[in-house]
């Protein structure tokens, strides 16, 4: 018996892209290669080839593919842990952020990052009970507000617009690592709303939630660029 990994996976996949495997009747998967197949839609055999129909290899077979299934289709609640903890994370990031720009005195952005670190904490609460998502407000701005403001600046961190001084590009440091962590929380979402349509709303409206997040921090980072702190 010899066991597939997922670095043997990832080495195949890299020289060729497939969108199904066929397991060898002498091979298994490991968990992490079987991970790396469900997490790319690839469709891979549970059962090895060549057994003959109504067996009892057969029927052990299919028995253990049914309770494999959720290792294949992820149950929602399973998921929506993994969704909370990473929100949890992003929080505490944010935290950390504005305990760093309030160590350079920088008072009023680090009270505006403490401000956004109570909207993701009102978001986990919101992710723990299903309930739904509030609309941001910021600044004395409506979600749609903040939106077309953001809309409007020149937010896309590039090395060419980072200023020369130091502890400037500190900042925008801090705040683009902030915004690549509220951006990674869409495609948690997207996977909980694949895997169960019945909190497609809900997840939506939390969507929306971290869109406007997103916004407030890309009219952070210009005010940043432009000296404005």
């Amino acid at each position: 018996m010899r066991f597939i990994t997922e670095m043997d996976l990832r080495k195949l996949y890299k020289k060729n892209e497939f969108t199904m495997y066929s397991p060898q009747a002498d091979t298994r998967l490991t968990p992490g290669a079987r991970q790396f197949l469900i997490d790319r839609r690839i469709s891979f055999e549970a059962c090895r080839a060549g057994k003959k129909k109504g067996s009892a290899s057969d029927r052990r077979c299919t028995a253990d593919t049914a309770e494999k299934a959720t290792e294949i289709n992820p149950p929602t609640d399973w998921l929506l842990l993994k969704l909370l903890r990473y929100m949890e994370h992003t929080e505490s990031l944010v935290l950390l952020a504005a305990s760093q720009f309030y160590g350079n005195t920088e008072f009023t952005f680090s009270e505006e990052l403490v401000a956004l670190s109570k909207w993701i904490h009102q978001a986990c609460k919101l992710c723990q009970q299903k309930k739904s998502a509030p609309h941001v407000t910021f600044w004395g701005c409506t979600a749609a507000e903040l939106h077309a403001r953001a809309a409007g600046t020149a937010c896309e961190w590039c090395w060419e617009s980072m200023p020369k001084d130091e502890k400037e590009r500190k900042n925008i440091l801090w705040l683009y690592h902030v915004q690549t962590a509220i951006r990674n929380a869409e495609p948690l979402l997207l996977e909980v709303k694949y895997h169960e349509h019945s909190v497609k709303t809900w997840c939506d409206e939390v969507s929306e939630l971290f869109q406007s997040l997103d916004d407030i921090l890309c009219i952070m980072m210009e005010k940043c660029l432009r000296g404005l702190i």
